[in-house]
């Protein structure tokens, strides 16, 4: 199984996408994570950002079908999207996408501390959120700032069950 994780920065997706792999015994691989381990953090232009893709997309091709995999990140481009999509497709394993979202005021509360992998901040935010391809494949949106983690994993298992 593969489930994307899709957000903007703050939005909660490495903190649902962490807790809903700990729960499912799925493996975690997450975009800031990925740049940090690359040596890429600071660089935030296009080339960086394709090249922390192409490594998500072979670390998750490597790890399916034998495992189930949460990838975690903005999954801003549509074309980037459309590769992982390829990856489920091509490992012949089901595909789960999850959207999750706040409120602008809390997001702007949340870039504004220091957060483990992740240096971006409000600025950045609205950078990505002006520059995102909406996702037309079937998904689940989450709210983050009105569902509390345990709710959201409980939601999203049962959408990955009725699947």
């Amino acid at each position: 199984m593969l489930i994307m994780v899709s957000g903007l920065p703050g939005s909660g997706k490495s903190t649902f996408a962490a807790a809903l792999a700990a729960q499912n015994g799925c493996l975690h691989y997450n975009s800031d994570a990925m740049r940090k381990h690359m040596g890429l953090m600071g660089r935030y232009d296009l080339f960086s950002k394709l090249k922390v893709y192409q490594a998500l997309m072979e670390q998750t091709a490597d790890a399916l079908p034998g495992q189930s995999v949460i990838v975690d990140s903005t999954f801003f481009l549509a074309t980037v999207r459309n590769s992982f999509y390829n990856i489920a497709f091509q490992k012949n394993v089901p595909l789960h996408i999850f959207s999750i979202t706040a409120s602008e005021e809390v997001i702007k509360e949340r870039t504004s501390l220091k957060r483990a992998d992740s240096e971006a901040d409000f600025a950045v935010y609205k950078k990505i959120k002006s520059e995102f391809e909406f996702i037309t494949k079937g998904f689940l949106q989450l709210r983050s700032d009105s569902l509390d983690l345990d709710e959201m994993v409980a939601i999203a298992n049962q959408y990955i069950k009725t699947q």
